[in-house]
Protein backbone atom coordinates (compact mmCIF):
# COMPACT_ATOMS: atom_id res chain seq x y z
CA UNK A 1 0.00 0.00 0.00
CA UNK A 2 1.18 3.51 -0.97
CA UNK A 3 0.22 6.56 0.78
CA UNK A 4 0.72 9.96 -0.22
CA UNK A 5 -0.26 13.09 1.99
CA UNK A 6 -0.43 16.60 0.58
CA UNK A 7 -0.08 19.27 3.15
CA UNK A 8 1.32 22.57 3.68
CA UNK A 9 5.02 20.32 4.62
CA UNK A 10 7.24 23.59 3.23
CA UNK A 11 5.40 26.04 4.88
CA UNK A 12 8.09 28.04 7.08
CA UNK A 13 6.09 27.81 10.30
CA UNK A 14 6.10 24.90 13.09
CA UNK A 15 3.22 23.69 13.51
CA UNK A 16 2.71 22.83 9.72
CA UNK A 17 5.99 21.47 9.45
CA UNK A 18 5.40 18.96 12.74
CA UNK A 19 1.74 18.09 11.78
CA UNK A 20 2.89 16.89 8.74
CA UNK A 21 6.10 15.09 10.25
CA UNK A 22 3.53 13.72 12.45
CA UNK A 23 1.08 12.29 10.02
CA UNK A 24 3.84 9.89 8.12
CA UNK A 25 4.98 8.88 11.38
CA UNK A 26 2.09 7.86 12.19
CA UNK A 27 1.10 5.92 9.29
CA UNK A 28 4.17 3.97 8.68
CA UNK A 29 2.42 1.72 11.13
CA UNK A 30 0.34 0.30 8.48
CA UNK A 31 3.00 0.71 5.66
CA UNK A 32 6.46 1.81 5.01
CA UNK A 33 5.58 3.63 1.27
CA UNK A 34 4.05 7.01 2.88
CA UNK A 35 5.27 9.55 1.36
CA UNK A 36 4.26 13.16 1.18
CA UNK A 37 3.82 14.50 -2.17
CA UNK A 38 6.04 17.74 -2.75
CA UNK A 39 4.01 19.79 -3.30
CA UNK A 40 5.36 23.45 -3.50
CA UNK A 41 2.44 26.11 -4.64
CA UNK A 42 3.47 29.49 -5.45
CA UNK A 43 2.10 31.41 -2.44
CA UNK A 44 4.07 29.23 0.06
CA UNK A 45 7.18 30.38 -2.17
CA UNK A 46 5.37 33.93 -2.10
CA UNK A 47 5.78 33.48 2.02
CA UNK A 48 8.99 32.01 1.97
CA UNK A 49 10.66 34.46 -0.13
CA UNK A 50 13.98 36.02 1.76
CA UNK A 51 13.67 39.20 0.64
CA UNK A 52 11.23 41.42 -1.14
CA UNK A 53 11.37 44.74 -2.52
CA UNK A 54 7.37 45.28 -1.79
CA UNK A 55 7.98 44.80 1.91
CA UNK A 56 10.50 48.35 1.74
CA UNK A 57 8.22 50.59 0.24
CA UNK A 58 6.85 53.79 1.69
CA UNK A 59 4.55 56.28 0.69
CA UNK A 60 7.06 58.60 2.78
CA UNK A 61 10.01 58.52 0.51
CA UNK A 62 12.64 59.66 3.44
CA UNK A 63 11.97 56.02 5.13
CA UNK A 64 12.21 54.09 1.90
CA UNK A 65 16.12 53.90 2.46
CA UNK A 66 15.72 53.06 6.62
CA UNK A 67 13.43 50.50 5.43
CA UNK A 68 15.15 48.58 2.45
CA UNK A 69 18.38 48.22 5.37
CA UNK A 70 15.79 47.02 7.52
CA UNK A 71 14.46 44.15 4.90
CA UNK A 72 18.01 43.43 4.56
CA UNK A 73 18.84 42.44 7.90
CA UNK A 74 15.45 40.22 7.94
CA UNK A 75 16.72 38.82 5.02
CA UNK A 76 20.02 37.58 6.46
CA UNK A 77 17.33 36.41 9.62
CA UNK A 78 14.96 34.71 6.81
CA UNK A 79 17.96 32.98 5.31
CA UNK A 80 19.17 31.30 8.40
CA UNK A 81 15.27 30.14 8.63
CA UNK A 82 14.94 28.76 5.46
CA UNK A 83 18.43 26.82 5.86
CA UNK A 84 16.92 25.23 9.00
CA UNK A 85 13.88 24.13 8.06
CA UNK A 86 15.12 22.75 5.02
CA UNK A 87 17.67 20.95 7.11
CA UNK A 88 15.01 19.55 9.00
CA UNK A 89 12.66 18.93 5.90
CA UNK A 90 15.34 16.57 4.35
CA UNK A 91 16.33 14.96 7.64
CA UNK A 92 12.61 13.90 8.66
CA UNK A 93 10.68 13.97 6.15
CA UNK A 94 9.86 11.43 2.99
CA UNK A 95 8.94 13.32 -0.49
CA UNK A 96 7.98 12.25 -3.43
CA UNK A 97 7.20 13.93 -7.19
CA UNK A 98 3.59 15.34 -8.12
CA UNK A 99 3.13 12.28 -10.69
CA UNK A 100 4.01 9.82 -8.44
CA UNK A 101 1.02 7.52 -8.08
CA UNK A 102 -0.45 6.21 -4.78
CA UNK A 103 -2.94 3.60 -3.77
CA UNK A 104 -4.37 6.47 -1.00
CA UNK A 105 -4.17 9.98 -1.23
CA UNK A 106 -4.70 12.10 2.02
CA UNK A 107 -5.50 15.94 1.59
CA UNK A 108 -4.24 17.68 5.20
CA UNK A 109 -3.75 18.04 8.01
CA UNK A 110 -3.74 22.10 8.46
CA UNK A 111 -5.75 25.01 7.24
CA UNK A 112 -5.71 23.40 3.90
CA UNK A 113 -9.55 25.32 2.53
CA UNK A 114 -8.59 28.28 4.11
CA UNK A 115 -8.73 30.57 1.22
CA UNK A 116 -6.74 33.51 2.60
CA UNK A 117 -3.34 30.76 2.90
CA UNK A 118 -3.85 29.60 -0.48
CA UNK A 119 -4.66 32.91 -2.51
CA UNK A 120 -7.91 31.72 -3.58
CA UNK A 121 -9.50 28.14 -3.89
CA UNK A 122 -6.49 26.00 -4.51
CA UNK A 123 -7.81 23.41 -7.29
CA UNK A 124 -4.99 20.33 -5.51
CA UNK A 125 -6.76 20.86 -2.35
CA UNK A 126 -10.07 21.06 -3.79
CA UNK A 127 -9.85 17.92 -5.65
CA UNK A 128 -9.98 19.98 -8.70
CA UNK A 129 -6.98 18.81 -10.38
CA UNK A 130 -5.30 16.06 -12.73
CA UNK A 131 -2.33 16.29 -11.38
CA UNK A 132 -2.32 13.44 -9.44
CA UNK A 133 -3.49 9.67 -10.24
CA UNK A 134 -4.93 7.58 -7.22
CA UNK A 135 -7.33 5.05 -6.23
CA UNK A 136 -8.71 6.65 -3.20
CA UNK A 137 -9.10 10.03 -1.44
CA UNK A 138 -8.99 10.53 2.27
CA UNK A 139 -8.77 13.77 4.09
CA UNK A 140 -7.39 14.10 7.52
CA UNK A 141 -7.94 17.09 9.86
CA UNK A 142 -8.95 19.32 7.07
CA UNK A 143 -9.44 22.81 8.09
CA UNK A 144 -10.91 26.12 6.52
CA UNK A 145 -9.12 28.16 9.39
CA UNK A 146 -11.21 31.50 9.52
CA UNK A 147 -12.50 31.11 6.36
CA UNK A 148 -16.58 31.46 6.61
CA UNK A 149 -17.93 27.99 5.15
CA UNK A 150 -21.19 30.19 4.72
CA UNK A 151 -19.43 31.88 2.06
CA UNK A 152 -17.67 29.60 0.08
CA UNK A 153 -19.41 28.15 -3.11
CA UNK A 154 -22.16 25.33 -2.69
CA UNK A 155 -20.26 23.87 -5.93
CA UNK A 156 -17.15 24.15 -4.52
CA UNK A 157 -17.85 22.21 -1.46
CA UNK A 158 -20.12 19.17 -3.09
CA UNK A 159 -17.29 18.67 -5.40
CA UNK A 160 -15.06 18.39 -2.84
CA UNK A 161 -17.03 15.96 -0.35
CA UNK A 162 -17.97 14.04 -4.04
CA UNK A 163 -14.36 13.34 -4.93
CA UNK A 164 -13.42 12.16 -1.65
CA UNK A 165 -13.91 8.69 -0.21
CA UNK A 166 -13.24 9.28 3.48
CA UNK A 167 -14.30 12.89 5.07
CA UNK A 168 -12.74 14.57 8.28
CA UNK A 169 -12.08 17.85 9.64
CA UNK A 170 -10.38 18.78 12.63
CA UNK A 171 -12.52 21.89 13.65
CA UNK A 172 -15.62 20.59 15.45
CA UNK A 173 -18.01 23.41 14.26
CA UNK A 174 -17.53 23.18 10.49
CA UNK A 175 -18.56 19.66 10.61
CA UNK A 176 -21.83 21.15 11.50
CA UNK A 177 -21.89 24.04 9.10
CA UNK A 178 -20.52 21.09 6.12
CA UNK A 179 -23.80 19.34 7.27
CA UNK A 180 -25.95 22.19 6.94
CA UNK A 181 -25.09 22.77 3.83
CA UNK A 182 -24.49 19.30 1.88
CA UNK A 183 -26.04 16.92 4.89
CA UNK A 184 -22.54 15.05 4.55
CA UNK A 185 -21.20 14.42 8.45
CA UNK A 186 -18.15 14.31 7.71
CA UNK A 187 -16.06 12.69 11.28
CA UNK A 188 -14.18 15.11 13.60
CA UNK A 189 -10.25 13.70 14.16
CA UNK A 190 -7.62 14.83 16.01
CA UNK A 191 -4.56 16.94 14.86
CA UNK A 192 -2.06 14.35 13.53
CA UNK A 193 0.54 15.72 16.38
CA UNK A 194 -1.55 14.01 18.72
CA UNK A 195 -1.34 10.93 17.18
CA UNK A 196 2.66 11.24 17.57
CA UNK A 197 2.46 12.22 21.49
CA UNK A 198 4.88 9.18 22.84
CA UNK A 199 7.32 10.40 19.76
CA UNK A 200 7.35 13.42 21.03
CA UNK A 201 7.95 13.14 24.79
CA UNK A 202 10.49 10.70 24.14
CA UNK A 203 12.59 12.68 21.48
CA UNK A 204 12.60 16.07 23.04
CA UNK A 205 15.44 16.92 24.85
CA UNK A 206 14.44 17.56 28.36
CA UNK A 207 18.07 19.10 29.48
CA UNK A 208 17.32 23.36 30.03
CA UNK A 209 20.19 25.22 28.62
CA UNK A 210 18.65 28.17 29.68
CA UNK A 211 17.30 29.79 33.35
CA UNK A 212 13.81 29.57 34.18
CA UNK A 213 12.30 31.25 31.48
CA UNK A 214 8.13 31.94 30.40
CA UNK A 215 7.87 31.10 26.49
CA UNK A 216 6.14 33.27 23.96
CA UNK A 217 5.24 32.09 20.29
CA UNK A 218 2.36 34.36 18.64
CA UNK A 219 1.58 34.19 14.77
CA UNK A 220 0.54 38.03 14.46
CA UNK A 221 1.32 41.08 17.20
CA UNK A 222 -1.11 41.36 20.09
CA UNK A 223 0.18 43.23 23.33
CA UNK A 224 -1.86 41.02 25.51
CA UNK A 225 1.15 38.58 25.39
CA UNK A 226 3.77 40.81 26.05
CA UNK A 227 1.66 42.07 29.37
CA UNK A 228 0.62 39.09 30.13
CA UNK A 229 4.29 37.24 29.86
CA UNK A 230 5.49 40.31 32.07
CA UNK A 231 2.77 39.43 35.02
CA UNK A 232 4.11 35.12 34.65
CA UNK A 233 7.53 35.83 34.60
CA UNK A 234 7.09 38.19 38.20
CA UNK A 235 5.62 35.68 39.52
CA UNK A 236 8.09 32.48 38.81
CA UNK A 237 11.33 35.23 38.59
CA UNK A 238 12.20 33.87 35.37
CA UNK A 239 12.78 35.41 32.03
CA UNK A 240 11.02 35.75 28.88
CA UNK A 241 12.20 34.14 25.74
CA UNK A 242 10.15 34.11 22.34
CA UNK A 243 10.58 32.09 19.57
CA UNK A 244 9.88 32.88 16.01
CA UNK A 245 10.21 31.88 12.15
CA UNK A 246 9.63 35.60 10.91
CA UNK A 247 12.17 38.53 12.18
CA UNK A 248 10.92 40.60 14.89
CA UNK A 249 11.99 44.23 15.55
CA UNK A 250 14.33 44.16 18.56
CA UNK A 251 13.89 47.79 19.43
CA UNK A 252 10.36 46.98 20.54
CA UNK A 253 11.23 44.44 23.25
CA UNK A 254 13.82 43.01 25.59
CA UNK A 255 13.47 39.43 25.21
CA UNK A 256 15.84 37.04 24.05
CA UNK A 257 14.74 36.07 20.28
CA UNK A 258 15.40 32.48 19.06
CA UNK A 259 15.24 31.50 15.49
CA UNK A 260 15.04 27.85 16.09
CA UNK A 261 14.50 24.64 14.04
CA UNK A 262 11.08 22.69 14.64
CA UNK A 263 13.05 20.57 17.62
CA UNK A 264 14.43 23.90 18.89
CA UNK A 265 10.84 25.34 19.31
CA UNK A 266 9.24 22.17 21.05
CA UNK A 267 12.57 21.47 23.66
CA UNK A 268 11.69 25.21 23.84
CA UNK A 269 7.71 24.34 25.20
CA UNK A 270 8.82 21.47 26.87
CA UNK A 271 11.13 23.03 29.82
CA UNK A 272 9.07 26.20 29.94
CA UNK A 273 8.03 27.36 32.83
CA UNK A 274 4.81 28.80 31.21
CA UNK A 275 3.85 29.35 27.46
CA UNK A 276 2.14 31.88 26.08
CA UNK A 277 0.78 31.87 23.15
CA UNK A 278 -1.23 32.71 19.95
CA UNK A 279 -0.60 29.37 18.16
CA UNK A 280 -3.04 26.65 17.36
CA UNK A 281 0.38 23.99 17.84
CA UNK A 282 1.89 26.46 20.26
CA UNK A 283 -1.50 25.29 22.55
CA UNK A 284 -1.33 21.07 21.62
CA UNK A 285 2.40 20.79 21.90
CA UNK A 286 1.76 22.60 25.54
CA UNK A 287 -0.98 20.32 26.36
CA UNK A 288 1.49 17.39 24.81
CA UNK A 289 4.11 18.62 27.21
CA UNK A 290 1.64 19.25 29.98
CA UNK A 291 3.38 22.94 30.05
CA UNK A 292 0.75 25.01 32.06
CA UNK A 293 0.14 27.29 28.98
CA UNK A 294 -2.60 30.42 28.19
CA UNK A 295 -3.48 30.97 24.96
CA UNK A 296 -5.30 34.14 23.29
CA UNK A 297 -8.28 34.26 21.06
CA UNK A 298 -7.73 35.98 18.05
CA UNK A 299 -10.63 37.68 17.06
CA UNK A 300 -11.67 35.83 13.53
CA UNK A 301 -10.15 32.52 14.62
CA UNK A 302 -10.79 31.08 17.44
CA UNK A 303 -12.72 28.20 16.70
CA UNK A 304 -9.61 26.20 15.93
CA UNK A 305 -7.98 26.72 19.21
CA UNK A 306 -11.49 26.30 20.84
CA UNK A 307 -12.56 23.24 19.41
CA UNK A 308 -9.61 21.11 20.97
CA UNK A 309 -9.64 22.73 24.14
CA UNK A 310 -13.13 22.45 24.95
CA UNK A 311 -12.41 18.64 23.42
CA UNK A 312 -10.36 18.30 26.85
CA UNK A 313 -11.63 20.09 29.15
CA UNK A 314 -9.13 22.93 29.14
CA UNK A 315 -11.63 26.07 27.96
CA UNK A 316 -10.38 27.87 30.82
CA UNK A 317 -6.84 27.89 29.34
CA UNK A 318 -8.20 30.48 26.39
CA UNK A 319 -8.16 34.11 26.78
CA UNK A 320 -9.53 37.20 25.62
CA UNK A 321 -7.65 39.71 27.94
CA UNK A 322 -5.56 39.62 31.15
CA UNK A 323 -8.34 40.18 33.66
CA UNK A 324 -9.73 37.12 34.14
CA UNK A 325 -6.56 35.05 34.30
CA UNK A 326 -5.95 34.03 37.66
CA UNK A 327 -2.65 31.95 36.55
CA UNK A 328 -3.60 29.12 38.18
CA UNK A 329 -1.37 25.79 36.65
CA UNK A 330 -3.94 23.71 33.92
CA UNK A 331 -5.78 21.24 35.47
CA UNK A 332 -4.58 18.27 34.10
CA UNK A 333 -6.77 15.41 35.96
CA UNK A 334 -8.76 14.21 32.95
CA UNK A 335 -6.91 15.59 30.25
CA UNK A 336 -4.86 12.43 29.54
CA UNK A 337 -7.58 9.98 29.35
CA UNK A 338 -10.10 12.50 27.13
CA UNK A 339 -7.14 12.72 25.16
CA UNK A 340 -6.50 9.07 24.37
CA UNK A 341 -10.43 8.65 23.30
CA UNK A 342 -10.16 11.82 21.01
CA UNK A 343 -7.06 9.65 19.55
CA UNK A 344 -8.60 6.41 19.13
CA UNK A 345 -11.87 7.96 18.13
CA UNK A 346 -9.13 9.40 15.32
CA UNK A 347 -7.37 6.48 14.48
CA UNK A 348 -10.66 4.72 14.21
CA UNK A 349 -11.41 7.00 11.07
CA UNK A 350 -7.95 6.16 9.55
CA UNK A 351 -8.68 2.20 10.00
CA UNK A 352 -11.91 2.50 8.65
CA UNK A 353 -10.62 4.75 5.39
CA UNK A 354 -7.84 2.03 4.88
CA UNK A 355 -10.05 -1.12 5.67
CA UNK A 356 -7.82 -2.13 7.91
Amino acid sequence: MKIGIITFHRAHNYGAILQAQALQLFLNKYTDDVKIVDYYPYYLKKANKVFDFKRALSKKIYKIPIKILLEVINAIIRIQISIKFNRYLNKNIKLTSNKDERDILILGSDQIWNTYITDGFDRVFWCESDKISNQKVVTYAGSFGNLDINKVDILKINNLINKIDYFSIREIDDINKIYEKTNCLARHVCDPTLLTIDFWRNHVNTTNTYNDYILIYRTFIDERVDVLAKKIAKIYDANIIEVSTVPINVLNNSYKIIYGNPIDFLSLIKNAKYVITTSYHGTLFSIIFRTPFYVFAQNNNTNRIKSVLVKLGLDDRLLFDNKSSNYEIPKWNGVEEKLKQFVNDSIDFIEESFKI
